[in-house]
């Protein structure tokens, strides 16, 4: 196996996943949604701005979508010790099995955190960009909700459209979306905790009326 590990995965992945791979020693970092941002930063973690990677071994490096579906490392099949980066759902599913097959009994069940996802449809898309006045808007609704200072702005390479809002609240981490769909009129909310125990139902559904009524006319 070789000596670096590192996750790669998308803004709407569960909380847990983060402090479960830092607890087993597993860099880890945030991304836009979609295969393209989860390959380019996981070329970009090790220092290649090339399409291939180079390395003797399996590069011990790996994407996550929200979904489950995995960007993984495959071979290239002409140049050895050269590696491409590919989703494919049956690789996914193999790997899990073998996985499962190979820890038997000594597969460790990761906790899952809390998330909720409200769409918005038939949004004016151009009245949302993530940093204008709506977005300064949600921001003191959440403050109001929560409490004042609590969260910081994340910027994300590739999210055009996003606020996205980070933070913590009694040791629990909190993550709030709002990105505009790209191929569809709406506009989306996520919200996630750390801890399953914390749901933030109300708050999402506030910030959905929110933009149904400054986004839907």
């Amino acid at each position: 196996m070789a000596s670096f590990i590192k996750k790669i995965h998308s803004i709407e992945s569960d909380l847990c996943l983060p402090a479960a791979c830092n607890d087993l020693g597993i860099e880890t970092m945030q991304t836009a949604i979609g295969d393209r941002w989860l390959a380019d930063s996981l070329r970009l973690k090790n220092n290649s701005n090339n399409p291939l990677i180079y390395s003797e071994e399996i590069p011990s490096i790996c994407g996550c979508e929200d979904s489950g579906h995995l960007v993984m490392p495959t071979p290239h099949p002409t140049k050895p010790c050269y590696w491409g980066l590919a989703g494919d759902g049956a690789v996914t599913l193999l790997a899990q099995l073998f996985a499962r097959a190979k820890l038997g009994n000594g597969r460790v069940n990761v906790a899952s955190g809390w998330k909720a996802r409200v769409g918005v449809k038939d949004t004016d898309r151009t009245l949302w960009d993530g940093s204008n006045k709506l977005s300064q808007m949600v921001e003191q609704l959440v403050s109001q909700e929560l409490g004042e200072g609590i969260f910081h702005r994340d910027e994300i390479v590739g999210e055009s459209s996003l606020l996205l809002l980070s933070g913590e609240l009694d040791d629990v981490d909190i993550s709030i979306g709002i990105r505009n769909s790209g191929t569809e009129a709406k506009t989306s909310v996520t919200t996630r905790t750390s801890d399953a125990k914390l749901e933030l139902s109300k708050l999402t559904n506030n910030i959905a009326d929110f933009l149904k009524l400054h986004l839907v006319h």
